[in-house]
């Protein structure tokens, strides 16, 4: 097998250029081929490919230009946008701003939010196109991803990526780039730090309201010791009980309170009640709703039965008036016919 050397298409400013279906041209002396711009590893130095008899090696560059995705429609602007710290730090903002418009159906098409992006980043002084900016997406994204499949991966060296703690506030939740479960061999298999994070989140916030309620708690049974302490005193003073009857006391009232209820408990009670309520009232108003619509609904369909039983009888009346005139016109035919035979036989 023969081995070549090769190299993808560029522009002028040195981006790769991709077609309309997502393919890069690829030259190498006579030979010219396509392969997917997805595909290629930009991880590695050398990209390897195979071509009837012939082994092509082409040379991949590291620097973030390479890893723009540049279509020929940029292409038609004769001009070149090259991304600094500035502008990309000012575009992941920008995205991370708007995409919640996106979310919330305020942005109907990804078109239009590259858009807004593209006008924002132009009023800071950066000639930008959808196009571009799109691309500039896909590249992050696209980096992103190769650096989380590569750091997973046993017997590689641990790997970055430009804006690494930016695009894990942006793309860390995403199943496709962090799925919760994954489906192999073993069956489904559950992320472990997903789940344990789910833990954590959970037990923080148990244990917050563990510690509102034992705070509460604390607060009650402050009040009543110290109205014991105070009732205790104002005996003592009086010359009333002994210092045993004083602690039987102390040790009932503490019994006492262990058997009154708590505040958050009933606060929680008054908050269920009231949701509950909520819910009833808006049940009985859509079930009332219902009815209304459906009682209208009889009446528009008694009243088209009404208007066809009308349409009927006028039918039943025109034909028994046509049926009539029949008989009548036949009758006087037969007359005329009878006159007619009449004359002809005085002649």
């Amino acid at each position: 097998m023969e081995d070549l050397l090769g190299s993808i298409v560029r522009d002028e400013a040195g981006n790769i250029i991709v077609n309309e279906d997502g393919f890069v041209t690829c030259i190498s002396k006579d030979l010219s081929f396509q392969i997917e711009y997805n595909e290629i590893d930009f991880t590695k130095d050398t990209l390897e490919c195979t071509v009837g008899e012939k082994r092509v090696f082409i040379k991949l560059n590291d620097n973030e230009a390479n890893k723009e995705n540049c279509s020929s429609s940029d292409l038609d602007i004769n001009r070149a946008f090259t991304w600094t710290d500035a502008s990309t730090k000012l575009f992941i903002e920008l995205y991370k701003e708007k995409k919640e418009l996106l979310t919330n159906r305020k942005i109907k098409t990804r078109k239009i939010l590259w858009q807004r992006i593209c006008e924002s980043m132009k009023m800071q002084g950066f000639d930008v196109t959808p196009t571009q900016v799109e691309n500039k997406m896909k590249s992050l994204e696209r980096s992103y991803k190769n650096m989380i499949t590569n750091n997973k991966q046993t017997g590689r060296g641990r790997m970055t990526c430009p804006y690494e703690r930016e695009l894990t506030e942006l793309l860390g939740y995403k199943h496709n780039v962090e799925p919760v479960a994954v489906s192999g061999k073993e069956g489904t298999v559950i992320r472990k730090d997903r789940v344990s994070t789910f833990q954590t989140e959970a037990r923080e916030e148990e244990i917050f309201i563990d510690a509102n309620q034992k705070h509460r708690q604390n607060v009650d049974t402050n009040h009543y010791n110290n109205e014991t302490t105070l009732s205790l005193q104002e005996d003592l003073d009086e010359g009333g009980e002994s210092s045993v009857n004083i602690m039987l006391q102390k040790n009932t009232i503490s019994q006492n309170l262990s058997k009154v209820p708590q505040k958050s408990a009933r606060t929680q009670v008054g908050t269920t009640g009231r949701v509950l309520e909520k819910c009833h009232k808006t049940l009985d108003t859509l079930t009332e709703n219902i009815l209304i619509e459906r009682n209208a609904k009889l009446d528009v369909q008694k009243q088209i039965l009404a208007e066809y039983k009308r349409i009927s009888t006028i039918y039943e009346d025109m034909a028994k008036t046509i049926k009539e005139q029949l008989t009548t016109a036949n009758n006087l035919r037969q007359e005329r016919n009878k006159l007619l035979r009449d004359l002809v036989s005085l002649d």
